[in-house]
């Protein structure tokens, strides 16, 4: 009888031995059908592709203007997939030709023209990403705030343009004609560079960078700005 118990139990153990990696495999493949049953439609850009200089940003930009802000709107689009981009690809795995994501419009009247052609006195411009529960100061502008934004025309949209930048690359004119980046985070080589300047001077770098033939594209951003960046995350929470 002790016998039989013994063979029985090493029998049981050598099964659950040999279930082990299949049952870890399904736990693998029921977690991916979790993630695609409920994806992430905003993704964070700071954390998701590579981060392009502000070099970069200048010299593809359409145009950079001065714009006051005249009304802001927060609403919602459906994007359609299309082959070659990162929606395609989740939607690809969701079987759904499109999807709904949150967009910041923002009316602003053309102050000046730093670089490109607007000819219209006032334009309306679209966050291409844009999270609603983002604490950023940047999201609170308000009527009669001017900033810097690189744009281009919006083609599925006469009469819009995007954002062309990351939001580091938005700046806040001052009534004393200075400028400072409107996102709350920054690394030590763009506050060298870009705090405690003047509109003139953002001007001339902007002109400097339009007329070179190759600009840096990766820019590669130090790891104690990223410890920066959530650290004031968790503080503003």
């Amino acid at each position: 009888m002790k016998k039989s118990v013994k063979i029985s139990c090493i029998l049981i153990t050598v099964i659950l031995l040999f279930s082990l990696p299949f049952l870890n495999y399904i736990k693998k493949d029921t977690n991916k059908m979790k993630n695609y049953e409920k994806p992430i439609i905003y993704y964070d850009p700071l954390k998701s592709y590579q981060h392009l200089t502000f070099e970069y940003y200048v010299k593809n930009s359409q145009a950079v203007i001065v714009g006051k802000v005249v009304k802001k709107e927060e609403t919602t689009e459906t994007v359609q997939a299309k082959p070659g981009t990162n929606v395609y690809e989740l939607q690809s795995k969701l079987g759904t030709p499109s999807t709904t994501v949150p967009r910041l419009y923002v009316t602003v009247e053309v102050e000046k023209v730093l670089k490109g052609n607007v000819d219209d006195k006032q334009i309306e411009l679209c966050f291409a990403l844009y999270d609603p529960f983002n604490k950023s100061d940047l999201f609170e502008m308000q009527p009669g705030e001017k900033f810097v934004f690189m744009i281009e025309k919006r083609k599925d949209k006469p009469g819009v343009w995007w954002i062309a930048s990351e939001n580091r690359f938005i700046f806040k004119v001052n009534s004393d004609n200075t400028v400072y980046p409107a996102c709350w985070w920054y690394d030590e080589r763009y506050k060298k560079r870009f705090f405690n300047i003047t509109l003139d001077e953002l001007r001339e770098e902007i002109d400097k960078i339009d007329k070179l033939e190759k600009v840096p594209v990766i820019d590669e951003i130090p790891k104690e700005a990223w410890r920066k960046l959530e650290d004031g995350k968790r503080n503003s929470n």
